[in-house]
């Protein structure tokens, strides 16, 4: 994956689903985790072609819609406003929904997309996950690279997101003390309104 980011196509939402799969028991695992993230998210239809019913509820050029009350206009919105307003992200999940976001930061980032400058990651925050197997260790050390850097006024600020109900001993702890070194710095807290 190059970090020179190519120009992007006119309309970027535009969905091609890649074909049938090879293998039956890779498709059962993909369609159990794509449930389990409808689930987490909960405004996502359950029907069994959700991307296409959020591209639709959306719209496009050919056949537009109020984007704005649409569900992806919203998850846009906020990572929009997650892009522009931070340049650290942690995210705190329990084990079954951090696996899914770990997942999704492994496919569609670079490799070392935390250590790349803003500019080469296209604007994009870092993105560090907490939860419940993680160690002291870890959590204080996501915590020293939250700590008061110097640059622009993005560059100091980073964003906590609470992913599902977080309700492990370990990830309580976490957000426990993210939050009590959170007090100090006053972290940017995105909201994602209801659509609809």
């Amino acid at each position: 994956m190059s970090v020179i980011r190519p120009k992007p196509p006119t309309d970027p939402i535009l969905h091609h689903p890649p074909p049938a799969w090879p293998d039956a028991a890779a498709a059962g695992r993909f369609a159990a985790a794509v449930e389990r993230l409808e689930g987490l998210r909960g405004r996502v239809p359950p029907e069994a072609d959700a991307a296409a019913s959020l591209l639709a509820a959306y719209g496009t050029r050919a056949a537009p819609a109020p984007r704005r009350a649409s569900a992806l206009f919203a998850i846009l919105d906020a990572a929009r406003r997650v892009r522009e307003g931070v340049d650290r992200v942690v995210v705190l999940a329990d084990r079954p929904e951090r696996s899914i976001v770990d997942l999704l930061l492994a496919t569609c980032c670079h490799p070392f997309h935390d250590q790349l400058e803003r500019p080469e990651r296209g604007g994009r925050p870092r993105v560090f996950t907490l939860g419940e197997d993680d160690d002291a260790d870890r959590v204080q050390g996501v915590i020293d690279l939250l700590g008061d850097r110097a640059g622009d006024a993005i560059e100091r600020r980073y964003a906590l997101c609470a992913v599902g109900a977080c309700r492990a001993p370990g990830t309580r702890a976490c957000r426990a003390a993210v939050e009590g070194h959170a007090a100090a710095l006053e972290p940017l807290r995105v909201g994602c309104a209801a659509a609809g």
